[in-house]
C-alpha cells in the first residue's frame, strides 16, 4: 500500500515538474513547447462579453498551411492573432483576402499599427493598453471582424528569438 502512494506521488511530483517548465518556458521566453517543436499555427483570439480571452477554434489543418484560408464564421470579432512557424501573416475584413480589407493591429499602445503581422508576438487588434493591459477597445467593442488570413513563408519558430 505505501508503495502503490509513494508510486503516485513520485507520478503527480513530475507531472508538476513538467508543468512548472512549460509555464517558465512560456513566460520567460514568450513561447510555448508547441513552439519549440516547430509546428506552424495560426491562432486567433475573441473577447467574451465577461473581458476573457477565449482561442476561436477552427480547422486546425487549416491554421497550420500557408495561403488564404476563410474562417467559416461569419460574425468573428479578433482580438488578438498570434501565429508562429510563418515569415509574416495578414488578416482581412472579407473573404477571399482582398486586398483593400487588410486589417491592422498592433504589439503596443505606442506602436504603430501594421497589416504584415511578424511571428511570436501577441497582436492586438483594435485595442488601446489601461493599466498595461489590453482591454478597452477603441474600433469595435470587443475587436475587429474578420473573415480570411493569409500566411506565407516557413520560417524556423525560434529563429526571430534568438536574434533578440
Amino acid at each position: 500500500m505505501t508503495t502503490i502512494i509513494n508510486q503516485r506521488s513520485s507520478a503527480r511530483k513530475s507531472i508538476a515538474v513538467t508543468a512548472a517548465i512549460s509555464v517558465l518556458m512560456f513566460c520567460c521566453t514568450g513561447i510555448s513547447v508547441a513552439q519549440a517543436e516547430g509546428k506552424t499555427q495560426m491562432r486567433l483570439y475573441k473577447m467574451s462579453k465577461y473581458g476573457q480571452s477565449q482561442r476561436i477554434r477552427f480547422t486546425s489543418k487549416k491554421s497550420k498551411l500557408e495561403g488564404c484560408h476563410n474562417l467559416k464564421i461569419k460574425r468573428t470579432r479578433v482580438h488578438r492573432a498570434v501565429h508562429f512557424g510563418f515569415d509574416n501573416c495578414s488578416l482581412y475584413n472579407e473573404k477571399d483576402c482582398a486586398v483593400d480589407s487588410l486589417i491592422g493591429a498592433r504589439l503596443g499602445d505606442e506602436d504603430p499599427e501594421e497589416t504584415i503581422l511578424s511571428q511570436g508576438h501577441s497582436w492586438f487588434l483594435g485595442a488601446e493598453l489601461k493599466d498595461d493591459k489590453f482591454y478597452k477597445y477603441s474600433k469595435e467593442e470587443r475587436g475587429e471582424s474578420v473573415r480570411s488570413w493569409s500566411c506565407e513563408g516557413y520560417k524556423e519558430p525560434l529563429e526571430e528569438l534568438d536574434r533578440k
